[in-house]
């Protein structure tokens, strides 16, 4: 459905992540849903040029959706995992190094859309603009109507002219309502 509002499917699908849980499960998944033709896994560091390249080509790549680590280190819950720790952190990669390597990959005209924290906003939007992406549409994720967002969707176009659109705010416990009956 998701596919279908955009008006077409990806030929192929990258997922990368630099953690081998992460992947080794992804790839059991891939595996077992035959989509092998279709998703891709890849063991990737961000700040490796080389080795992101050997499994992506440069200026290839539609889109790219990520939701990179949320906070710089040493800050946040300091009772996560040693894995939920890397996810959230900025320990083994940072947000320009996320944005640079997004840019790196997207054709000229590619779209890349993020999911991050509203703290982080302003960071989001001048590394999108220092690596050539220009910030499209905003839009704040909330819990309820009168709530502070915990959420901001943010897609850009590598290319892109100046302007921007925000949208609405998205209730998220509205669509859990509609979807879940909850």
């Amino acid at each position: 459905m998701l596919f279908e509002a955009w008006g077409r499917c990806p030929k192929k699908t990258y997922g990368v992540d630099i953690q081998d849980e992460a992947v080794e499960l992804f790839k059991m998944s891939v595996a077992e849903n035959n989509l092998s033709e279709k998703l891709v896994p890849v063991l990737a560091d961000l700040t490796d040029k080389e080795q992101l390249l050997g499994s992506i080509p440069r200026e290839s790549v539609d889109m790219v959706t990520v939701n990179p680590p949320y906070f710089k280190t040493a800050s946040g819950s300091e009772r996560l995992s040693p894995a939920q720790a890397k996810a959230r952190h900025e320990i083994l990669c940072n947000l320009e190094q996320v944005i640079a390597s997004s840019a790196m990959l997207l054709k000229f005209g590619g779209s890349l859309k993020i999911c991050h924290i509203p703290e982080r906003l302003t960071d989001l939007i001048c590394l999108m603009r220092k690596y050539g992406i220009e910030p499209k549409i905003i839009r704040f994720a909330h819990n309820k109507p009168d709530g502070k967002p915990y959420l901001v969707l943010i897609s850009g176009k590598k290319g892109g002219k100046s302007g921007v659109i925000v949208e609405e705010p998205m209730i998220v416990g509205d669509v859990n309502k509609e979807l879940f009956g909850s």
